[in-house]
Protein backbone atom coordinates (compact mmCIF):
# COMPACT_ATOMS: atom_id res chain seq x y z
CA UNK A 1 0.00 0.00 0.00
CA UNK A 2 1.37 3.17 -0.67
CA UNK A 3 0.76 6.14 2.16
CA UNK A 4 -0.01 9.36 1.61
CA UNK A 5 0.98 11.90 4.31
CA UNK A 6 -1.69 13.54 5.28
CA UNK A 7 -1.90 17.08 6.53
CA UNK A 8 -1.49 17.47 10.60
CA UNK A 9 -3.67 20.77 11.85
CA UNK A 10 -2.44 22.37 15.10
CA UNK A 11 -4.94 23.58 17.47
CA UNK A 12 -3.06 26.27 19.71
CA UNK A 13 -4.25 28.89 22.67
CA UNK A 14 -2.14 30.10 25.72
CA UNK A 15 -0.67 27.04 26.59
CA UNK A 16 3.15 28.02 25.44
CA UNK A 17 4.27 25.45 28.22
CA UNK A 18 2.30 22.57 26.87
CA UNK A 19 2.93 23.41 23.14
CA UNK A 20 6.55 23.04 23.25
CA UNK A 21 6.05 19.73 24.81
CA UNK A 22 3.58 18.66 21.75
CA UNK A 23 5.79 20.00 19.63
CA UNK A 24 9.04 18.32 21.15
CA UNK A 25 6.90 14.51 20.70
CA UNK A 26 5.89 15.31 17.27
CA UNK A 27 9.30 15.44 15.92
CA UNK A 28 10.13 12.52 17.84
CA UNK A 29 7.35 10.79 15.40
CA UNK A 30 9.14 9.22 12.25
CA UNK A 31 8.14 10.95 9.59
CA UNK A 32 6.89 13.84 10.91
CA UNK A 33 8.39 16.06 8.27
CA UNK A 34 6.86 14.17 5.71
CA UNK A 35 2.98 15.82 6.67
CA UNK A 36 2.36 19.62 5.99
CA UNK A 37 1.42 21.57 9.36
CA UNK A 38 -1.48 24.08 9.91
CA UNK A 39 -1.04 25.75 12.68
CA UNK A 40 -4.67 27.52 14.30
CA UNK A 41 -3.98 30.23 16.99
CA UNK A 42 -6.78 31.32 18.93
CA UNK A 43 -6.62 34.87 19.72
CA UNK A 44 -7.56 36.49 23.35
CA UNK A 45 -10.48 36.11 25.02
CA UNK A 46 -9.95 39.89 26.23
CA UNK A 47 -8.09 42.20 24.62
CA UNK A 48 -6.63 43.56 28.04
CA UNK A 49 -5.29 40.60 29.12
CA UNK A 50 -1.54 41.38 28.76
CA UNK A 51 -0.21 37.53 30.46
CA UNK A 52 -2.54 35.81 27.75
CA UNK A 53 -1.54 37.82 24.69
CA UNK A 54 1.98 37.46 25.79
CA UNK A 55 1.04 34.04 25.92
CA UNK A 56 -0.26 33.66 22.63
CA UNK A 57 2.55 36.00 21.48
CA UNK A 58 4.86 32.82 22.99
CA UNK A 59 3.08 30.37 21.43
CA UNK A 60 3.75 32.27 17.67
CA UNK A 61 7.62 31.83 18.45
CA UNK A 62 7.69 28.22 19.23
CA UNK A 63 5.69 27.29 15.84
CA UNK A 64 8.20 29.81 13.78
CA UNK A 65 10.54 27.86 15.55
CA UNK A 66 9.10 24.39 14.25
CA UNK A 67 11.17 23.97 11.44
CA UNK A 68 12.19 21.14 9.20
CA UNK A 69 8.77 20.90 7.69
CA UNK A 70 6.29 23.26 5.41
CA UNK A 71 3.48 24.73 7.40
CA UNK A 72 1.22 27.46 7.48
CA UNK A 73 0.17 29.44 10.41
CA UNK A 74 -3.84 31.02 11.41
CA UNK A 75 -3.21 33.23 13.78
CA UNK A 76 -7.11 34.60 15.06
CA UNK A 77 -7.08 38.13 16.16
CA UNK A 78 -10.70 37.35 18.30
CA UNK A 79 -11.03 34.14 20.65
CA UNK A 80 -13.61 31.45 19.00
CA UNK A 81 -12.96 29.15 20.99
CA UNK A 82 -12.21 25.44 20.45
CA UNK A 83 -15.52 24.09 19.28
CA UNK A 84 -15.86 27.05 16.53
CA UNK A 85 -11.92 27.23 15.75
CA UNK A 86 -11.76 22.89 15.10
CA UNK A 87 -14.99 23.12 12.93
CA UNK A 88 -13.90 26.18 11.05
CA UNK A 89 -9.95 24.91 10.66
CA UNK A 90 -11.00 21.33 9.86
CA UNK A 91 -13.70 22.33 7.24
CA UNK A 92 -11.28 24.87 5.76
CA UNK A 93 -8.42 22.35 5.19
CA UNK A 94 -10.77 19.20 4.23
CA UNK A 95 -11.73 21.48 1.11
CA UNK A 96 -8.07 20.87 -0.15
CA UNK A 97 -7.30 17.93 1.35
CA UNK A 98 -8.90 14.16 1.38
CA UNK A 99 -8.13 13.65 4.50
CA UNK A 100 -6.43 15.15 8.09
CA UNK A 101 -5.02 14.49 11.20
CA UNK A 102 -6.18 16.83 14.22
CA UNK A 103 -3.66 17.96 17.54
CA UNK A 104 -4.70 20.03 20.12
CA UNK A 105 -1.71 21.72 22.11
CA UNK A 106 -2.26 19.70 25.75
CA UNK A 107 -1.28 16.23 23.81
CA UNK A 108 1.82 14.67 24.33
CA UNK A 109 2.54 11.74 21.50
CA UNK A 110 3.90 8.11 21.96
CA UNK A 111 6.60 8.42 18.94
CA UNK A 112 4.29 5.62 16.56
CA UNK A 113 1.17 8.07 17.38
CA UNK A 114 1.47 10.17 13.65
CA UNK A 115 2.03 6.51 12.05
CA UNK A 116 -0.56 4.36 13.47
CA UNK A 117 -3.22 7.29 12.69
CA UNK A 118 -1.97 8.30 8.79
CA UNK A 119 -1.57 4.44 8.21
CA UNK A 120 -5.24 4.31 9.34
CA UNK A 121 -6.35 7.18 7.51
CA UNK A 122 -4.71 4.98 4.51
CA UNK A 123 -5.84 1.92 4.87
CA UNK A 124 -9.48 2.93 5.45
CA UNK A 125 -9.84 5.59 3.20
CA UNK A 126 -12.69 3.67 1.45
CA UNK A 127 -14.52 2.11 4.55
CA UNK A 128 -17.52 3.78 4.61
CA UNK A 129 -18.36 2.33 8.43
CA UNK A 130 -15.39 3.90 10.15
CA UNK A 131 -15.38 7.62 10.96
CA UNK A 132 -12.28 8.73 12.45
CA UNK A 133 -8.57 6.52 13.93
CA UNK A 134 -7.64 7.71 16.83
CA UNK A 135 -4.13 7.30 18.66
CA UNK A 136 -6.19 7.35 21.99
CA UNK A 137 -7.09 3.74 23.65
CA UNK A 138 -9.93 3.73 25.68
CA UNK A 139 -9.25 0.46 26.61
CA UNK A 140 -5.51 1.64 27.75
CA UNK A 141 -3.82 -1.87 29.71
CA UNK A 142 -7.24 -3.36 29.72
CA UNK A 143 -6.18 -6.48 28.86
CA UNK A 144 -2.99 -8.40 26.60
CA UNK A 145 -1.00 -6.13 28.34
CA UNK A 146 2.07 -7.30 25.59
CA UNK A 147 0.45 -7.24 22.32
CA UNK A 148 -0.90 -4.59 20.14
CA UNK A 149 -3.59 -4.23 18.18
CA UNK A 150 -6.42 -2.21 17.08
CA UNK A 151 -10.39 -2.71 17.42
CA UNK A 152 -13.37 -0.75 15.93
CA UNK A 153 -15.62 0.96 18.91
CA UNK A 154 -18.81 3.19 18.94
CA UNK A 155 -17.11 6.44 20.90
CA UNK A 156 -15.06 9.18 19.21
CA UNK A 157 -12.43 10.46 20.66
CA UNK A 158 -10.55 13.93 20.09
CA UNK A 159 -7.10 13.02 21.72
CA UNK A 160 -5.35 12.79 18.41
CA UNK A 161 -7.43 11.68 15.60
CA UNK A 162 -7.97 11.58 12.05
CA UNK A 163 -10.83 11.84 9.27
CA UNK A 164 -11.61 12.64 5.99
CA UNK A 165 -13.67 14.74 3.62
CA UNK A 166 -16.33 12.24 2.75
CA UNK A 167 -17.44 12.35 6.58
CA UNK A 168 -16.76 15.64 7.93
CA UNK A 169 -18.35 17.44 5.16
CA UNK A 170 -22.17 15.53 5.67
CA UNK A 171 -22.14 16.71 9.66
CA UNK A 172 -24.71 19.23 10.78
CA UNK A 173 -23.00 21.33 13.54
CA UNK A 174 -26.11 23.32 14.41
CA UNK A 175 -27.74 20.63 15.96
CA UNK A 176 -29.56 23.29 18.29
CA UNK A 177 -31.75 24.06 14.95
CA UNK A 178 -33.32 20.18 14.86
CA UNK A 179 -36.29 20.49 16.61
CA UNK A 180 -36.07 19.42 20.38
CA UNK A 181 -38.68 16.71 20.57
CA UNK A 182 -36.76 14.66 17.56
CA UNK A 183 -33.96 15.32 19.71
CA UNK A 184 -35.49 14.16 22.62
CA UNK A 185 -36.66 10.91 20.86
CA UNK A 186 -33.37 9.78 19.30
CA UNK A 187 -32.02 10.08 22.62
CA UNK A 188 -34.17 7.13 23.66
CA UNK A 189 -32.98 4.80 21.08
CA UNK A 190 -30.61 2.17 22.53
CA UNK A 191 -28.10 3.06 19.64
CA UNK A 192 -27.02 6.43 21.60
CA UNK A 193 -26.11 4.63 24.73
CA UNK A 194 -23.66 2.28 23.30
CA UNK A 195 -20.83 4.83 23.32
CA UNK A 196 -21.70 5.38 26.60
CA UNK A 197 -25.06 6.47 29.13
CA UNK A 198 -23.39 10.22 29.14
CA UNK A 199 -23.59 11.04 26.00
CA UNK A 200 -27.50 12.04 26.21
CA UNK A 201 -26.67 14.35 29.18
CA UNK A 202 -24.15 15.81 26.80
CA UNK A 203 -26.43 16.14 24.08
CA UNK A 204 -29.08 18.13 26.03
CA UNK A 205 -26.48 20.19 27.83
CA UNK A 206 -24.81 21.31 23.67
CA UNK A 207 -28.60 21.97 22.63
CA UNK A 208 -29.02 24.16 25.68
CA UNK A 209 -26.01 25.89 25.06
CA UNK A 210 -24.72 24.79 28.27
CA UNK A 211 -21.81 23.60 26.75
CA UNK A 212 -20.27 23.76 23.39
CA UNK A 213 -18.46 20.92 22.33
CA UNK A 214 -17.50 20.16 19.01
CA UNK A 215 -16.56 16.41 20.07
CA UNK A 216 -20.25 15.81 21.04
CA UNK A 217 -21.72 16.84 17.90
CA UNK A 218 -19.58 14.78 16.15
CA UNK A 219 -20.02 11.63 18.51
CA UNK A 220 -23.92 12.67 17.64
CA UNK A 221 -23.30 12.27 14.17
CA UNK A 222 -21.58 8.86 14.46
CA UNK A 223 -23.87 7.39 16.43
CA UNK A 224 -26.95 8.69 14.54
CA UNK A 225 -25.23 6.94 11.15
CA UNK A 226 -23.81 4.17 13.12
CA UNK A 227 -20.13 4.86 12.20
CA UNK A 228 -17.61 3.56 13.98
CA UNK A 229 -14.20 4.76 15.31
CA UNK A 230 -11.01 2.61 15.18
CA UNK A 231 -8.74 2.92 17.89
CA UNK A 232 -5.47 1.32 19.38
CA UNK A 233 -5.45 -1.34 22.34
CA UNK A 234 -3.13 0.70 24.37
CA UNK A 235 -2.49 4.26 23.91
CA UNK A 236 -0.32 6.20 21.70
CA UNK A 237 -1.11 9.54 23.39
CA UNK A 238 -1.02 11.50 26.38
CA UNK A 239 -3.73 14.39 27.75
CA UNK A 240 -1.64 17.29 29.67
CA UNK A 241 -4.57 19.24 30.14
CA UNK A 242 -6.45 19.11 32.55
CA UNK A 243 -5.12 21.34 34.88
CA UNK A 244 -5.69 24.85 36.08
CA UNK A 245 -5.40 26.42 32.45
CA UNK A 246 -8.02 23.75 31.15
CA UNK A 247 -10.68 25.88 28.96
CA UNK A 248 -12.25 22.88 27.59
CA UNK A 249 -12.42 20.09 30.09
CA UNK A 250 -16.13 18.68 30.76
CA UNK A 251 -15.01 15.24 31.26
CA UNK A 252 -16.71 13.86 28.33
CA UNK A 253 -13.21 11.34 27.44
CA UNK A 254 -12.84 10.32 30.90
CA UNK A 255 -9.28 10.25 31.08
CA UNK A 256 -6.81 8.00 32.73
CA UNK A 257 -3.26 7.99 33.33
CA UNK A 258 -1.54 6.64 30.38
CA UNK A 259 1.93 5.04 30.41
CA UNK A 260 3.71 4.24 27.43
CA UNK A 261 5.26 1.35 26.54
CA UNK A 262 8.07 0.56 25.35
CA UNK A 263 7.53 -2.66 23.83
CA UNK A 264 5.04 -0.30 21.68
CA UNK A 265 7.65 -0.30 18.53
CA UNK A 266 4.76 -1.77 16.55
CA UNK A 267 4.75 -3.10 12.66
CA UNK A 268 1.36 -1.69 11.14
CA UNK A 269 1.71 -3.63 8.53
CA UNK A 270 1.01 -6.90 10.39
CA UNK A 271 -2.03 -5.44 12.19
CA UNK A 272 -4.71 -8.01 12.37
CA UNK A 273 -7.78 -6.84 11.29
CA UNK A 274 -9.95 -4.66 13.43
CA UNK A 275 -12.74 -6.37 15.14
CA UNK A 276 -16.11 -4.70 16.92
CA UNK A 277 -15.93 -6.46 19.85
CA UNK A 278 -19.13 -6.10 22.54
CA UNK A 279 -16.96 -7.01 24.94
CA UNK A 280 -14.51 -3.92 25.12
CA UNK A 281 -17.63 -1.87 24.14
CA UNK A 282 -19.12 -2.63 27.43
CA UNK A 283 -16.32 -1.70 29.15
CA UNK A 284 -15.85 1.68 27.60
CA UNK A 285 -19.72 2.16 28.05
CA UNK A 286 -19.80 1.54 31.61
CA UNK A 287 -16.61 3.72 31.99
CA UNK A 288 -18.85 6.39 30.87
CA UNK A 289 -21.64 6.96 33.75
CA UNK A 290 -24.08 9.37 33.47
CA UNK A 291 -23.00 12.53 34.32
CA UNK A 292 -24.84 13.42 37.55
CA UNK A 293 -22.57 17.30 37.69
CA UNK A 294 -23.92 18.13 34.41
CA UNK A 295 -27.79 16.98 34.96
CA UNK A 296 -27.15 19.35 37.78
CA UNK A 297 -25.85 21.69 35.66
CA UNK A 298 -28.48 21.82 33.58
CA UNK A 299 -31.38 21.70 35.98
CA UNK A 300 -30.07 24.35 37.81
CA UNK A 301 -30.00 26.36 34.50
CA UNK A 302 -33.42 25.74 34.12
CA UNK A 303 -34.39 26.70 37.43
CA UNK A 304 -32.38 30.66 37.09
CA UNK A 305 -34.30 30.83 33.84
CA UNK A 306 -37.55 29.75 35.29
CA UNK A 307 -36.65 32.58 37.98
CA UNK A 308 -35.98 35.48 35.57
CA UNK A 309 -39.38 34.82 33.65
Amino acid sequence: MKIKYYPILVFVYNRPNLLSNLLFSIKKNKNFNKHKYYFFCDGPKNSKNILEKSKIKKNIFLIKKFNKVKKEILIRDKNYGLASNIIEGVSNVLKKHKACIILEDDLFLHEECLNFINFGLNKFKDDKSIASISGYSYLHDYEQKNYFNWVKIYRHCSWSWGTWDNVWKKINWNIENIHQIKIEKNLKKVKFLKAGKDIPIFLTAQLQKIINSWAVRFNYHCLNKNLLSLVPTHSLVKNDGFGINSTHNINFFNKKKITFKKYLLLNLSKLQDPKLSRKLNKIIQLDHPFNKKLFLRIMLTKFLKNLVR
